[in-house]
């Protein structure tokens, strides 16, 4: 049994195979992907698959890893239709390593089950050597390619791309493929193949993948591997078209044709300097990414400006309505003062009235206290009188007075 390399970096937990499918978009991927899962192997879970559109029904694709992807391209400098030009070593400098940790993170919660498990993105011909960096499970790969015309076309019916730059990015795509899955157990077919015998094709790849160590279902049916493969859904001939290619992309289809099938371990590819055109079209691919990149990110700093700046208007209009509040208030307890004023004027002309009334009684207290000092001094003047016949009448009194205290003590 071939042994499976594997990296020694941390990464998710080691010792259960996957299989990455690799292969240009539009290049049949989605449907070498569902025949490896026919197989027995694990894909994305359901709620992570890629949604179906009506040229594919089922991408075999997770959405989350496929977004991660663009991530990393975008933080190199490109994106999958403008790939970065990259120096060797990239996957190890410090751009790709500040994706590590949510590369890991998107990995463990993606292939969280058992295994073995199989991972298709069109992207990782280009990011392979960024993963196979990340990985301590044991790595394989299975490459399907297509005619660059029918790629080509293929690209300019879903995206709009022209035909040259969709035969830079075949160009492109196949060669990084080639040179990241050196030193790998791979298996290369064409789409052309599947799509003309996909049982073959199932079962060789069946015999693969077992003698590479990956364990497959038991029980597992190539008819059922084979469904995966719908010959209606390719709607241009892998055939036509050559006269239009570069001499290096004609030399680079032939190469891969003669790579077809198992290899225990792909030894480096010899590959020649990649067309003058394509590496051309790429290069005005780039400058437009990045410059769609800063208009990206002054639309971002636009609509942040924007939000700040609705958010003022929001602040003022409540600050405003603070403001109306604030006066109503005050008018409130201007109100409230203002009748307290009157209240505390009613209550002085009282207390006014009250005191001219309180000066009148203690006037009138003052000539009846000195009428009363005059009496007594009267008074006193006839008590202390040696007059008989003055004092007579208080002799007289003062003896009834005893005399009716004495019958009130019996």
């Amino acid at each position: 049994m071939t042994s499976l390399p594997s990296s020694t970096g941390p990464g998710t937990p080691s010792g259960v195979p996957l299989v990455v499918v690799l292969g240009m978009h539009r290049s049949g991927t989605s449907a070498l992907a569902g025949a490896v899962a026919g197989l027995g192997l694990s894909l994305p879970p359901q709620h992570d698959l890629m949604a179906s559109t009506a040229g594919n029904p089922a991408h075999f694709e997770s959405t989350e890893l496929t977004a991660l992807n663009d991530s990393v391209l975008e933080v190199l400098g490109g994106t999958w239709r403008a790939p970065p030009d990259l120096a060797a070593g990239w996957e190890s400098q410090a751009r790709a390593a500040g994706c590590d940790q949510d590369a890991r993170a998107s990995l463990a919660r993606i292939f969280a089950g058992a295994g073995p498990n199989v991972w298709k993105d069109p992207r990782n011909c280009l990011l392979l050597p960024y993963w196979r960096r990340l990985f301590t499970e044991p790595l394989v790969a299975a490459l399907i390619w297509r005619s660059p015309m029918a790629v080509a076309r293929s690209l300019h019916e879903r995206d709009g791309l022209s035909i040259v730059h969709g035969l830079a990015l075949w160009e492109h795509y196949n060669r990084e493929a080639l040179e990241g899955m050196e030193g790998l157990p791979v298996y290369i077919t064409s789409n052309e193949a599947l799509l003309r015998e996909p049982r073959g094709i199932c079962k060789e790849l069946a015999a693969w993948l077992e003698e590479t160590g990956v364990v497959l279902a038991d029980g597992w049916d190539v008819d059922a591997a084979s469904s995966a493969v719908e010959p209606e859904l390719s709607h241009f001939g892998d055939d036509d078209g050559d006269q239009y290619l570069q001499p290096g992309q004609l030399e680079l289809a032939a190469r891969l044709r003669s790579l077809e099938g198992p290899h225990p371990k792909l030894g480096p590819v010899e590959l020649g300097q990649m067309s003058r055109r394509s590496v051309g079209v790429l290069d005005v691919q780039r400058d437009l990414a990045e410059r769609d990149f800063r208009l990206a990110a002054v639309a971002r700093t636009h609509a942040e400006l924007a939000a700040e700046h609705q958010g003022l208007i929001t602040s003022h209009h409540e600050l405003i309505d603070a403001h109306r509040h604030l006066i109503e208030v005050c008018d409130d307890r201007l109100a409230h003062i203002h009748r307290l004023d009157d209240d505390a004027t009613r209550l002085n002309a009282a207390l006014a009235s009250m005191q001219e009334q309180y000066d009148g009684v203690r006037e009138e207290r003052d000539v009846w206290q000195q009428r009363s000092d005059r009496l007594m001094d009267e008074i006193e003047r006839i008590w202390s009188s040696g007059s008989w016949r003055i004092t007579a009448p208080f002799r007289s009194l003062t003896g009834a007075l005893h005399q009716r205290d004495d019958r009130g003590a019996d």
